[in-house]
């Protein structure tokens, strides 16, 4: 049997639970959304998060879609669900017509850099350490999902973990590597969630698609495609692998470039492109129509994402780039991206 809390599933059953992280000043429950397949047979466990970000719904789909796909009486181990971690921003409007922000309305904190939390601390950081202390500790596997939100694009991805712990970086990197995408990244030291797994020695991957606020099917079925295919590689579910590209491109951690000055962003590269270092990817103007700074490439790069909102105020990101790196199989390359500030 199953057992989080008060929620008890058994073996061949699935079950859709709210469970309290947290008290609201009215008294009521703080509560996050899961969805627990249980398969008849004992095996690994798969726990599939996303929505930390709530206005990246890509993987907040894939996880309703592997779920719904899931018969408990084909399954060995069990499916651990979180549609949606931040399920306040998820819901929050920002106009009258757009819901979800990237932060949680209820403490202003992102929760995605709140890990791995605190049990007596605000609502993002209880919700933050009930993930990290009863749910990734169940785990056999950790996928985290990602995209680029409202704000912007990104190329779709799946990330190993650069870790010391050689066995665990090659873990991760034959898991990422069961996605259906090209592009194999050097995840980045911000995703908190990545460290508390890596501490625990539960394997991790990361993933990134496009975003710009969207929830297509183009972005949410790679991710279901992937999920799908560790709990084969894991024995779970029966079958091969499928969709597994044949060749891979291998890019280092994302580096932010901000805008200096701000104005009016007009991108001359497209999400994906390459750029040589120095390259003008993009310009920024004021009301007048003058151009008050030119974005240029830092390096030789792949423009990983692009800021969807036109207006950029000083300090507010712009693009996303990425250096190429050999096959980890053959050693990393230290390109000193890694240190790069981390986003907001």
């Amino acid at each position: 049997m199953f057992k989080l809390q008060s929620l008890e599933v058994k073996r061949g059953e699935r079950a859709d639970a709210w469970i309290p992280i947290a008290k609201k000043p009215d008294g009521s429950d703080y509560s996050i959304p899961l969805i627990v397949v249980n398969g008849v047979e004992k095996g690994p466990v798969l726990f599939a998060t996303s929505g930390s970000h709530p206005d990246e719904l890509e993987g907040v789909a894939a996880i309703m879609d592997v779920a719904n796909s899931l018969d408990p009486r084909n399954l060995k181990g069990t499916f651990i669900g979180l549609p949606v971690a931040n399920i306040a921003g998820y819901l929050h409007h920002i106009s009258v017509d757009v819901s979800g922000i990237r932060e949680n309305p209820d403490d202003c904190k992102n929760l995605s850099r709140t890990f791995p939390g605190k049990r007596d601390g605000t609502v993002s950081e209880q919700l933050a350490y009930t993930i990290s202390e009863k749910l990734v500790p169940l785990a056999d596997v950790v996928v985290d999902m990602h995209a680029g939100g409202q704000r912007g694009t990104s190329v779709q991805m799946a990330g190993f973990i650069a870790s010391d712990d050689r066995e665990y970086l090659m873990k991760t990197l034959e898991l990422a590597e069961l996605f259906p995408m090209e592009t194999i990244w050097r995840s980045s030291p911000w995703g908190k969630l990545a460290l508390v797994a890596q501490e625990k020695k539960v394997p991790f991957v990361p993933t990134e698609v496009t975003g710009q606020g969207r929830c297509e099917d183009r972005d949410v079925e790679p991710l279901v495609i992937g999920i799908g295919n560790i709990m084969k590689h894991l024995g779970m579910l029966e079958g091969k692998p499928q969709g597994i590209p044949r060749e891979r491109k291998y890019i280092d951690t994302e580096t932010y470039l901000y805008a200096k000055v701000g104005g009016l962003l007009r991108p001359k590269v497209n999400t994906g492109d390459l750029a040589k270092e120095g390259q003008t990817i993009g310009l920024l103007y004021d009301v007048h129509g003058r151009i008050t700074e030119e974005m240029k490439a830092p390096f030789d790069c792949i423009v990983t994402g692009i800021r969807t909102k036109g207006l950029a105020w000083v300090g507010e990101p712009t693009f996303l780039v990425s250096q190429f790196i050999p096959d980890p199989r053959k050693g990393l390359v230290d390109t000193g991206a890694a240190k790069a500030p981390a986003p907001p």
